[in-house]
């Protein structure tokens, strides 16, 4: 646990400090082969009735950000009969070499236009849905691959039901 605290300490602080010193590349995903897609951009999956939708190439706010996060924006239905928990920690970023890139809680931002439009944490009831950006650390150019992974809990029990995996390339 306390490795854990301390990458995500480490993560917050780049967070903040990156803005002024940046990254050399910015990096889009895309849906990989694979991928069930919605309109070619859009990656989608359903697992025990949740739909996750993804996208990871339309972010139209300050383009600075790209040098220093990667942003996905999701969309979440639950069709299912419980009530999904949604947290940051049950979010991650995988890439080919099985390395995670850390969530990055917007919170941390002084960019309020990044808080503005981070996915609530929270429940999401039967029938209801949420949306919102996630922040990843930067993925660097050079890696084809990374995998969107969501562990899907129910906020009654605190269970993990289901994980809904949704693999992306990089452009």
């Amino acid at each position: 646990m306390q490795l854990a605290t301390s990458l995500c300490s480490s993560a917050v602080a780049a967070w903040l400090v990156l803005g002024a010193f940046g990254c050399s590349h910015q990096t889009e995903l895309e849906p990989a082969a694979g991928a069930t897609k919605l309109d070619g951009d859009i990656a989608w999956v359903g697992v025990q009735g949740v739909q996750i939708l993804a996208k990871g190439d339309d972010w139209e706010g300050d383009q600075a950000l790209l040098d220093q996060a990667t942003p996905v924006y999701l969309v979440i239905n639950n069709r299912g009969y419980r009530p999904l928990k949604v947290e940051y920690s049950k979010i991650s970023l995988v890439n080919e070499r099985g390395q995670e890139h850390l969530i990055l809680e917007p919170s941390s931002s002084p960019d309020s236009q990044v808080r503005e439009w981070a996915l609530a944490e929270g429940v999401i009831p039967p029938g209801g849905n949420a949306s919102g950006y996630v922040y990843f650390q930067h993925v660097p150019g050079g890696l084809d691959r990374v995998r969107l992974d969501m562990e899907l809990v129910d906020a009654r029990s605190g269970d993990r039901f289901a994980i809904a995996k949704i693999p992306f390339q990089t452009d």
